[in-house]
């Protein structure tokens, strides 16, 4: 029988439940979250696969944020440094360019706003995402999420039977 889908009780539907809500606490929630995974490993599997399940969530999330923040960055940069701001040019032939700089301007500052605003959605989904975990968790429902669940379930050993020294195969 899976160890994973025996009912937990409830401490451990409660840790468990925390280790996902942990994402609403940053980067601290990653470190807590490890906190978690350390001190149940050898108690309940159950807890240490969702702790381990919500920290890898979790540094996953932060990593895809900090990759939007820096495509931001160079969205905004890499144009002005290509063209310069849009200052007016008091040459003839700088009314092309001074239309260059702003359509420039414009589509840098529209690719900009939708870059933020992907990211804000991107969060609050991965926001939505985890408490549904922790409520499935809170409920002593099985979660595993989509992607991260079957790599964690390969890297949290089971719990040896009481008695036995060595962990059973998966």
């Amino acid at each position: 029988m899976d160890v994973l889908n025996q009912q937990p009780n409830d401490q451990e539907r409660t840790l468990a439940g925390i280790a996902h809500l942990l994402i609403l606490a940053s980067i601290y929630g990653v470190l807590l979250s490890l906190v978690i995974w350390w001190r149940e490993r050898e108690r309940s599997r159950y807890v240490a696969f969702q702790a381990a399940q919500a920290m890898i969530y979790q540094f996953a999330v932060y990593v895809l944020s900090i990759l939007l923040a820096f495509a931001a960055i160079a969205v905004v940069w890499l144009p002005f440094m290509w063209v310069g701001p849009p200052v007016p040019d008091v040459s003839p032939e700088g009314e092309v360019f001074t239309a260059v700089r702003i359509f420039t301007f414009v589509f840098v500052l529209v690719i900009t706003i939708g870059i933020v605003m992907m990211a804000l959605l991107l969060s609050l989904a991965a926001i939505g995402y985890a408490v549904y975990g922790a409520v499935r968790c809170f409920q002593g429902r099985p979660f595993r999420y989509l992607l991260i669940g079957p790599v964690t379930e390969r890297l949290v050993p089971p719990v040896p039977p009481s008695g036995g020294s060595e962990p059973a195969a998966l």
